[in-house]
């Protein structure tokens, strides 16, 4: 079995207000002083004073102590009072989807199925016959309407097109779409999971389990203009006026927007789901590529791997992600594991469940034993994890529903049996029903959630209106993981436009804090079980230290302790004693990574 060392990459250069990566340090002594200086270090301490040499911390404390350490010498930085966080930390989003996405044209925000339908038709008008128009990962959860558009409803924007609605995991088409596609008589073009249907036996145009279509179609589109043909099979993804980006411009949209994540108080972000041509553009952007410093974010990558490979091919795609030069030991861009999927999603309806989700309106659900779709079997899970122990990668996966979550920790349970796993740092991605009897063997075996509380304020309406508050028992259950001792940590499975107020998923990490001390989504008053509220310390380690440990370098940062990185933001107040509903409010100010400022809020 092959271990590879990995080849650390090229260091980036030092320039004024860039970063300075370990091993370049400059010799200036920073003191920062009278401020509120939350530390998030096992004493939860709250210091006025912390000094800083070169890219790490020297010293956190009592002013006198800090200012006899960082000497006589050191650049004195008046805090004015405000309060310092460690820099915050994301393990769960996708930079490059979001920076490619809109680079045609601009997605306004929807609230309504008709906001949609209209947008729909605003492309019709513009775009030839012929070409498609669709829009990616829009929940009907986040829709007032909580449900799909049906086929009928595609089919009034355009019969001259084909239409596509995709929420992820599962699309609806209109007839044109169905036709091209070769699901009305034909040969389906794509691998579907379920094509959902009519009591006569007809597609309703409801697909589940999807491969991403405007992918396939950038793909069958730059294949076409490079060869001038494609397979037949490919021919009918072919978008002819589909307007692509050039490398130069996907490295341009990628800076800007970890750009925008400093602005949201973020240092280091865990890219999830990478293909190789997406490590070239992370790659191009921590050797220079836009000059010194382009990278100023830290970024544990997460390669995708395809489930559905036999084993002997996951193997193949293991032996490719370790061969690709990435380093594991790194501190600023490295290979930190890999992901696949195990269901589909709760804002769609294929979230894979223990029991049925019953006929729904919401999720175009007629079957009442429908339980979602599972990707993997317990057997295959087992093998594949199995596997990316032996390349010593730490696994993650996408699992939604109870019957997911319990595969996959079931999965990991048993590797444990014939080697030490917790190292590894083995991983549920979302994690959003988690089985109570199942809680404390993930916390036995040292398995980490990553999570997203901004579900339950984006979506938790909707899950209410289907699930009701005693099947959301276990939705997201924080109080009962932290004290069972399990490690978890913030994420928000970002996914598409850049700006924070404009994203999704949302990546405010305040507002994520918020809701995990109000448990109150948007659009009710209602709140889902409030006995899961988190407390003010516990919600700043969900995106601090309790994430480094996920991430395995809780020894590097994550925390403002001595010898650690001088990785931290500046926020407008103080999110331990401010009223609990302003939390979402806070404003960065400053973002410093490696002793060095990246973002300041512009006065």
């Amino acid at each position: 079995m092959k271990r590879r060392e990995f080849l650390k990459a090229a260091s980036l250069g030092v320039a004024a207000g860039t970063m300075a990566w370990a091993g370049e340090s400059p010799s200036e002594t920073l003191l920062l002083t009278g401020g509120n200086i939350i530390t998030s270090d096992p004493a939860f301490t709250v210091a006025p004073a912390m000094a800083i040499r070169g890219n790490r911390i020297l010293a956190v404390g009592a002013a006198g102590d800090v200012s006899a350490a960082a000497g006589k010498d050191a650049r004195v930085i008046d805090l004015e009072g405000k309060t310092v966080l460690p820099g915050l930390i994301d393990s769960h989003l996708h930079p490059v989807m979001a920076a490619d996405y809109e680079f045609d044209h601009e997605v306004p925000d929807f609230e309504t199925l008709g906001d949609v339908l209209s947008f729909f038709r605003s492309r019709a008008e513009i775009l030839p016959e012929g070409e498609w128009i669709g829009i990616d990962y829009m929940f009907i959860t986040r829709l007032r309407d909580r449900r799909y558009p049906t086929r009928e409803e595609l089919d009034r924007v355009s019969v001259r097109h084909p239409v596509y609605f995709n929420t992820g995991p599962d699309m609806v088409l209109n007839t044109a779409g169905l036709q091209r596609l070769g699901f009305l008589g034909g040969t389906p073009v794509i691998g579907v999971g379920r094509v959902e249907t009519d009591s006569r036996g007809n597609p309703t145009g409801l697909l589940r389990k999807v491969p991403s279509l405007s992918m396939l179609i950038a793909e069958a589109t730059k294949e076409f203009r490079e060869k001038g043909t494609v397979s037949p099979e490919k021919a009918p993804l072919v978008s002819p006026a589909l307007k692509l980006p050039s490398a130069a411009d996907r490295r341009k949209r990628l800076a800007r927007q970890l750009s925008f994540y400093n602005s949201a108080g973020f240092t280091t972000v865990s890219p999830r789901d990478e293909y190789n041509a997406d490590i070239a553009l992370w790659q191009e952007l921590y050797t220079g590529e836009l000059g010194p410093g382009s990278l100023t974010c830290r970024c544990p990558v997460m390669m995708n791997l395809d489930q559905g490979l036999p084993i002997e091919g996951i193997r193949a795609r293991l032996d490719e992600i370790t061969g690709m030069g990435l380093s594991r030991t790194s501190d600023e861009f490295w290979l930190q594991g890999i992901k696949f999927y195990m269901d589909g999603g709760m804002l769609t309806g294929s979230a894979r469940f223990i029991e049925p989700y019953g006929v729904s309106s919401i999720y175009g659900i007629t079957d009442p034993e429908y339980r979602g779709i599972l990707f993997a079997d317990a057997e295959k899970t087992a093998e594949l994890v199995s596997a990316v122990f032996d390349y010593g990668l730490q696994p993650t996966a996408h699992a939604v529903g109870d019957e997911a979550v319990k595969t996959l920790a079931e999965a990991y349970i048993a590797a444990a049996r014939q080697r030490p796993i917790a190292g590894y740092r083995p991983c549920l991605s979302h994690a959003n029903f988690v089985p109570f009897d199942l809680i404390p063997k993930i916390a036995e075996h040292g398995i980490a959630l990553d999570m997203q509380p901004a579900w339950l304020y984006m979506d938790g309406a909707t899950l209410l209106a289907h699930f009701g508050q005693e099947r959301l028992a276990h939705f997201q259950p924080y109080r009962t993981l932290i004290d069972a001792g399990v490690h978890i940590g913030g994420g928000s499975d970002h996914m598409l436009k850049m700006e924070p107020e404009r994203s999704s998923n949302l990546y405010s990490p305040f507002l994520a804090m918020e809701t995990m001390l109000t448990r109150r989504p948007r659009w009710t008053g209602e709140i889902i079980h409030p006995e899961q509220i988190t407390s003010r310390e516990e919600a700043v380690r969900f995106y601090t230290n309790w994430n480094a440990w996920l991430l395995n370098r809780e020894n590097a940062f994550g925390s403002l302790e001595a010898g650690k990185y001088a990785d931290f933001i500046l926020i407008d107040r103080d999110i331990l004693t401010c009223p609990v509903e302003t939390i979402a409010e806070t404003v960065v100010l400053e973002t410093w990574l490696d002793g060095k400022p990246v973002w300041k809020k512009e006065s």
